[in-house]
């Protein structure tokens, strides 16, 4: 196993757009595996625009931290993010 194959690195941006400052329809990168606690090598589109945040929820679900919320409007795990 590398370095990467135990790790969960995200990268994004803060907004989707720098006029409107909006949050919605950002391009996201989360590579690793996180010790096989995540699902690798897909790409995924989600509609109805959760937020980045439940996204948070589910990686930190991954790195064995479980949170039912985080920051204002993480509401839950993103789905199919984790193993």
């Amino acid at each position: 196993m590398t370095a990467l194959d135990n790790s969960i690195v995200f990268c994004s941006s803060e907004i989707e757009d720098g006029d409107a400052h909006r949050h919605t329809n950002m391009p996201v990168v989360v590579a690793g595996g996180g010790a096989g606690s995540i699902v690798t090598g897909t790409h995924r589109r989600y509609t109805g625009g959760p937020p980045v945040a439940d996204l948070f929820i589910a990686l930190a679900g991954g790195l064995g931290l479980p949170l039912s919320s985080f920051g204002d409007d993480g509401t839950g795990p993103l789905a199919g993010i984790r193993a």
